[in-house]
Order: C-alpha cells, then structure tokens, then sequence
C-alpha cells in the first residue's frame, strides 16, 4: 500500500483512512501505541484488555506468516497431526529429564 497522507487537526487528532483501518484490522475506538524514534513517528494496534479473540487472531496470523515464510503453509492434515503428536512426544521427554 503506499504512504499516506494525513492531516493534523489543530486539537492534534488525526483521521486514519478507512482502507488504511481495515487493512490493519483496528476498529473504531482501538488503542495505539505510538512511538517517536528517529525522526518518525510509529503507531501500533493494542488489543483491549479483555479482547482474547484479537489476540488469538493475532496469534494465529503470525503462525500462518511464518509457515508460509518456512514453506510449510502447505502441509496435510496427516503431516500436521505427525508433527503436533511428535511435538508432544518430544515436549513428554523433555518433562521427564527436568523431573529426574
């Protein structure tokens, strides 16, 4: 998406472009963390305390980027249940040392 442009209102509000919003999934009366660094100014969502189904989907994003980014994003669900059940096998052993 290119840059875009905002104006600042005299009482310092800005307006977010509504594409802009929606590509970025914050809703109307959403949170964000801005940052001054470098000369620029940076704005991050934060989900509302009490807002697990964002953070989910949050999570959720992130591991899709990075099975797609690892080339995994392809798998069976055969191949998906192999690895979660060796996962939990290796995560079983591993329990067990740190109880020895």
């Amino acid at each position: 998406m290119p840059p875009v442009v905002v104006r600042l209102q005299p009482n310092g509000q800005i307006t977010l472009p509504r594409a802009l919003r929606k590509r970025a999934g914050v809703a109307d009366g959403a949170k964000l963390e801005v940052v001054w660094k470098n000369g620029q100014f940076s704005m991050t969502p934060r989900p509302a305390p009490g807002d697990p189904f964002r953070a989910l989907a949050e999570s959720i994003d992130l591991l899709r980027q990075d099975a797609k980014a690892k080339g995994i994003d392809k798998m069976t669900k055969r191949q998906i249940s192999a690895a979660v059940a060796a996962m939990r096998r290796d995560l079983k052993e591993e329990r067990k040392r740190r109880a020895s």
